[in-house]
């Protein structure tokens, strides 16, 4: 549903995601503390930058030991 409407509405989609680090587990349950006092559990994915493209259906454009990132065009 997101990358359908972020198509739509835009020539270029560009996604930033956390890298998978080597060691690191790919995807985990983490928990956020808000600065309310609530606690959520969110599902997190780490990603190669390559994983990432192709889930977007784009071409990786950075690589990086921290972060990934992936553009798609229409």
């Amino acid at each position: 549903m997101f990358l359908g409407e972020a198509r739509r509405v835009a020539h270029e989609l560009v996604v930033v995601d956390t890298a998978l680090r080597p060691g690191a587990t790919a995807e985990q349950l983490q928990e956020r503390i808000l600065n309310d006092g609530s606690r959520h559990h969110v599902f997190k994915r780490f990603l190669r930058a390559e994983q990432l493209a192709d889930e977007i259906g784009g071409q990786p454009v950075l690589a990086g030991d921290w972060f990934v990132a992936a553009a798609a065009s229409r």
